[in-house]
């Protein structure tokens, strides 16, 4: 949380789960934006292949809806975990990428709206093959 603008902060919680945040401040100032919930638009299978072990189409209207809804359903999803702490999400591995924002509703706190209006991005990245 410590680290540069655009870092991961992924953490672990309650001995079970993995968040993952976006360091928003400059390097020494304690700042980061919980990432709490992602609607996939791509990948679907990889992403549900994380998350339940099956394809996107095997999963129940249940298990569509609770795929990222959550921050470590999000984690478990895009298989983030301890691994990818640290990482600039300016690299390859885990990025924010350029996006048409005007496509999307972007439902958020002020926080997470605080980073898309200054960094004009979203985040997507760290799919397991």
């Amino acid at each position: 949380m410590y680290g540069p603008p655009a870092t991961a902060y992924v953490y672990f919680i309650y001995g079970l789960y993995h968040c993952f945040n976006v360091v928003t401040q400059e390097e020494g100032v304690p700042h980061a934006v919980l990432v709490r919930s992602l609607k996939p638009i791509e990948n679907l299978d990889i992403l549900s292949r994380n998350r339940f072990e099956k394809n996107y189409e095997e999963l129940s209207r249940v298990q569509k809806k609770n795929l990222a809804n959550g921050p470590s359903k999000l984690s478990m999803a895009f298989n983030l975990t301890k691994k990818q702490n640290g990482i600039s999400l300016l690299g390859d591995e885990l990025y924010i990428e350029e996006g048409n924002l005007s496509a999307f509703k972007i439902v958020s706190s002020k926080g997470l709206e605080l980073i898309m209006q200054r960094k004009q991005k979203i985040i997507y990245g760290a799919l397991k093959h």
